[in-house]
C-alpha cells in the first residue's frame, strides 16, 4: 500500500514539475510575441508547439488565451510602429549611399523612396488613398 502512494506522489511531482516547465516556457513565448516576434518564431525559439502544448494546455483556459491574444495585439503594432519609423526614415529623412567611381567610393549622397513617400502618405492621410 505504501509503495502505491509513493508512485502516485512520484507522478504527480513529475507532471508538477512538467506544468512548471510548460508555464516557463508559455511566459517566454509571450515575452517574444509581445516584443514583436512572430507567433511561429517564437513557438520555435521556446521548444513549444502549438498543437501540443499552446491549444491543448493554454488556449482552453481564459486567461491564458487572453493573454495569447493580447501579446498577438501588441506584437503586431510594434512591428507596424517599426514599418512606419522605416517608411518615414526612407521616404522623408532618406538613407545614405556610396557613390562609386572607378571601384572607389568618391562621395555619399542621400536617396530618398518616394515609394516608402507615398505608402507613409496613404497610412497618415487616407483621404488621398
Amino acid at each position: 500500500m505504501k509503495t502505491d502512494n509513493t508512485r502516485k506522489a512520484r507522478r504527480a511531482a513529475a507532471r508538477a514539475r512538467e506544468r512548471a516547465k510548460r508555464r516557463k516556457k508559455f511566459d517566454r513565448f509571450i515575452l517574444l510575441v509581445e516584443s514583436g516576434v512572430r507567433t511561429r518564431t517564437a513557438l520555435r525559439q521556446t521548444g513549444l508547439s502549438w498543437r501540443d502544448d499552446v491549444a491543448k494546455y493554454f488556449s482552453p483556459v481564459p486567461l491564458y488565451a487572453k493573454r495569447i491574444i493580447d501579446a498577438q495585439r501588441e506584437g503586431h503594432e510594434w512591428r507596424r510602429m517599426i514599418l512606419e519609423d522605416e517608411l518615414f526614415e526612407r521616404g522623408v529623412m532618406g538613407v545614405p549611399e556610396d557613390v562609386v567611381s572607378g571601384g572607389k567610393i568618391v562621395a555619399t549622397r542621400i536617396r530618398y523612396s518616394d515609394s516608402c513617400l507615398i505608402a507613409l502618405a496613404r497610412r497618415l492621410l487616407p483621404q488621398i488613398g
